[in-house]
């Protein structure tokens, strides 16, 4: 085969599937968001959390986090957590969602529960924004909000009398509460978006996140990937030609 035919071959399968002559644009597939930065609750305390979403054929699942350290409050509990999905689907379930219960005690120790539990929270969906809510479950609220780190020695030597032995906040989720959703029309490539975070036992106490991470989508990766072999044959073709510059081409 000559080399102008060698080049007709591996350019139109190429332009066909946008394999290595093009960058790959599709987001999606796991997604991470932070709080802003110095993020605070209603009443000045500091907040801090992290939801990594990853999504799938029909699926989403969501690690939520609260990373603030030696808390003062049941105010800096996360409680609540909202998202937007591209497409704006308007059909959602939560399939699963689990947690370790912990129980703080007055002295600020605290007992990490067996087996894992329910979160208990909510969900809702409008316009394609999902509302995981910890203040609307039936269940256990206000207890099952999500507490964030001990201290250097394992305590919650900061915290108040609205988190040691509170009997009506205890016990709380702890880190990391995973929720599976059930999403019509999400894909490995839908991008999540207008990610907030709410605080405390109070409605509407709502710090918005921000994002810190996102990797494409696996499909597009592999195809990415796929390019490579193309660039080596095409510097092969060079290379060929140099060495023989006297060869007409076909």
């Amino acid at each position: 085969m000559s080399s102008k035919k060698i080049l007709r071959f591996l350019i139109i399968p190429a332009a066909l599937f946008g394999i290595g002559l093009t960058p790959c644009a599709s987001l999606g597939g796991f997604q991470v968001f932070d709080t802003i930065a110095g993020g605070v609750d209603l009443a000045g305390e500091a907040v801090k959390a992290e939801a990594s979403f990853t999504t799938g054929n029909g699926t989403i699942t969501i690690n939520l986090k609260n990373l603030i350290v030696n808390q003062k409050s049941i105010g800096q509990n996360v409680s609540d957590l909202l998202f937007t999905v591209g497409g704006a689907p308007s059909v959602a379930s939560m399939t699963s969602s689990l947690s370790t219960a912990r129980d703080v005690a007055a002295d600020g120790t605290y007992t990490d529960l067996t087996p894992a539990v329910a979160t208990g929270w909510a969900l809702s969906i409008s316009n394609g924004t999902i509302h995981l809510n910890g203040l609307a479950g039936a269940t256990y609220t206000p207890e099952h909000t999500l507490i964030g780190l001990p201290d250097q020695n394992n305590l919650y030597s900061n915290a108040n009398s609205s988190i040691r032995g509170n009997g009506p906040h205890n016990p709380f989720l702890t880190n990391p509460t995973t929720f599976t959703l059930s999403v019509a029309g999400v894909t490995a490539s839908t991008v999540i978006s207008g990610v907030s975070f709410s605080f405390g036992t109070t409605a509407g106490d709502n710090v918005a996140g921000t994002p810190v991470q996102v990797v494409p989508a696996p499909n597009s990766a592999i195809l990415a990937l796929a390019g490579v072999p193309m660039i080596g044959l095409f510097g092969w073709l060079r290379r060929r030609k140099s060495a023989a510059p006297g060869i007409a081409m076909a």
